[in-house]
């Protein structure tokens, strides 16, 4: 009953919370709207910083025409990824390619800016309400939770954002291939289409503000990776190391059997949906460790645990054509992608599974299977857990 009691009284200082968001916005004395937001986009082939003045749709449509006639003056080589809107699939270029954002990279601009906003002034919001005395415990816990959950809500991977001390907002975008179309320099190149060959979601409801955080950064040293034919690649090395230098926070992992608080919580299931969608994919992974417990976002034998030091998940791209991985983080979710080239996969593909053998043990295989019909299965390996 007192439980009851608690969660009634904090959903109603939540409440009053969000009421006092919408009072102190209007409020030219809080200095919480920002006249001036700065957007920097970032990109393996380019980068630029732009200022609106309002996070209207208007404003944005506006913006997303003076970043396109910037990079029709930006020649970018290499090896490069767009998107092409009337295939629905991505594309690759070897020859140098100048960029256009496409039409569905407006509406995400402005999501991103508007959650960042609103995540920004319930964090003023905490810090104003922590230097009021008159406020009790229990209120000041109402205004802790409305900032964790604008900010849960506006985690992205592919965004950072900030609130300068002039109250502008800072926020910083790295672009995906999803919001690009290429145009090659020599108009007789032609683009080289991929498929979606392995895909796997996990979800993180529930998850600590912290432990969110730790996915987003794992996932974004992840996303937009382009790996060449036969390179290797660690996720333990691309994570970096987990350090609150490098942003991580505190969160629960395993150790010994237990749960307990350690840096760099989380990431874990960054690697395990990443290893799913490898293995759906037909890359080969090269090294890949269960955790010491069983965890309760894929079934038992289909985790992948990275430790510093002894646990890693290692895949190499066996395909003769470079492989292009995304990973996202969003809506309670954790999604890994793996792109093939259409003309190598063919009309094959793979599917991941796992036999329970006892209570704490299980096979992973792999499937092959050709215009729905299975071909033959592979072992993959074998886990333990110990609770």
């Amino acid at each position: 009953m007192k439980n009851l009691a608690r969660r009634f009284l904090t959903m109603i200082l939540c409440l009053a919370a969000i009421l006092m968001m919408g009072m102190c916005a209007q409020a030219d004395e809080t200095g919480l709207t920002p006249t001036v937001a700065q957007v920097t986009l970032q990109h393996a082939q380019f980068g630029m910083q732009w200022t609106m003045t309002e996070a209207s749709e208007a404003e944005v449509n506006r913006l997303v025409e003076q970043i396109n006639a910037k990079l029709m003056t930006n020649l970018c080589g290499g090896t490069s990824f767009g998107y092409d809107s009337s295939s629905g699939s991505y594309v690759r270029y070897d020859t140098p390619v100048v960029y256009q954002l496409n039409a569905d990279f407006a509406p995400y601009l402005l999501s991103c800016v508007t959650l960042a906003q609103k995540a920004q002034e319930a964090e003023a919001l905490y810090l104003a309400a922590c230097n009021n005395k008159a406020l009790t415990k229990e209120e000041l816990t109402g205004f802790q939770y409305q900032m964790e959950c604008a900010k849960v809500s506006a985690i992205d991977d592919a965004m950072t954002f900030s609130r300068a001390a002039d109250g502008s907002n800072h926020v910083t975008l790295r672009v995906s291939a999803r919001y690009l179309t290429a145009y090659p320099l020599d108009q007789t190149a032609a683009p080289v289409p991929y498929v979606l060959a392995g895909e796997m979601t996990t979800c993180y409801r529930g998850s600590t503000l912290d432990r969110v955080e730790n996915l987003k950064l794992a996932s974004k040293a992840l996303s937009e990776r382009i790996v060449m034919p036969g390179e290797s690649v660690s996720c333990s090395t691309v994570f970096k190391p987990r350090s609150s230098r490098n942003g991580y926070k505190y969160a629960s992992v395993f150790q010994n059997g237990q749960k307990v608080d350690g840096i760099g919580g989380g990431i874990c299931q960054v690697s395990t949906t990443l290893y799913n969608a490898l293995l759906n994919a037909g890359v080969k992974v090269t090294e890949r460790h269960p955790h010491s417990m069983q965890v309760d976002y894929v079934p038992l034998g289909l985790d992948a645990a990275i430790a510093t030091g002894y646990k890693d998940l290692v895949f190499r791209n066996n395909y003769t054509q470079p492989i292009y991985l995304q990973s996202e983080v969003r809506n309670a979710d954790v999604a890994c992608r793996v792109y093939v080239a259409a003309a190598e996969l063919g009309n094959v593909r793979y599917r991941a599974w796992a036999n329970q053998t006892g209570k704490l043990t299980a096979d992973t295989y792999v499937t092959k299977v050709q215009d729905g019909v299975d071909l033959e299965t592979s072992y993959v390996d074998s886990s333990r857990y110990y609770k």
